[in-house]
């Protein structure tokens, strides 16, 4: 006999029956290819699609623009400034089938697309981006190739558990975090962060742990 309008369920539910548990679907991470030097303009008019006009919730979406405050040195001074650290992209989390909402900014030229598909972040790239931000040293993206060195996985700071290549720049210590799906590099310092040395611990078939200096 099925279940009528207003009739309480029983108490306690057959051997036979099975609960299905549905996990929430977790929205995708996008990449905006934008017009150059309009990152923050595409990300306040998506902002601006998460409330309708009184306020109250309406598009499901998040926008990263990740900024880092740097120390710019010019010919007769130097400034503070707010630099965005992926020129010309937006990183957006949005249901595939609100996908096209984006385009109401004017600078928004299209999804990055990979093989014929839209490029998606992975959980992990998105945690490195959102954490190069929150970084004291200065942050360089790069979009060619690096020497390699030796492979490390921080273990401390930000950005803790990712694995990169180690070079030194202008006699620094400085860490290369390769983002697949973007197809670029992140080239940050690590000045005293602690790391595992992979490549070495492989030679010797160890797993050492070392400061950088």
């Amino acid at each position: 006999m099925g279940l009528t309008i207003g009739e309480a369920l029983p108490a306690s539910l057959p051997k036979s029956t099975t609960m299905i548990h549905i996990e929430p679907m977790n929205t995708p991470w996008y990449i905006l290819h934008v017009r150059p030097r309009s990152e923050k303009q595409v990300c306040a008019h998506l902002k601006a699609l998460t409330k309708d006009k009184s306020g109250r919730p309406a598009l499901d979406l998040e926008v990263c623009v990740p900024t880092q405050r740097q120390l710019h040195q010019w010919s007769d001074r130097r400034k503070w400034v707010d630099v965005v650290l992926f020129s010309k992209y937006v990183f957006v989390s949005i249901a595939p089938s609100s996908r096209s909402a984006v385009f109401i900014s004017p600078h928004v030229l299209g999804y990055l697309r990979f093989e014929g598909r839209d490029a998606v972040l992975t959980n992990k790239e998105v945690a490195l981006i959102k954490g190069l931000a929150g970084l004291a040293a200065p942050v360089e993206i790069t979009y060619e190739g690096c020497r390699v060195g030796d492979r490390v996985e921080v273990l401390s700071g930000p950005l803790s558990g990712n694995v990169g290549w180690v070079r030194a720049v202008n006699g620094k210590s400085r860490l290369v975090v390769e983002l697949p799906s973007l197809g670029c590099f992140a080239n940050v310092a690590i000045e005293g962060e602690k790391v595992r040395n992979i490549t070495q611990a492989a030679l010797r078939n160890e797993s050492p742990y070392s400061q950088l200096k």
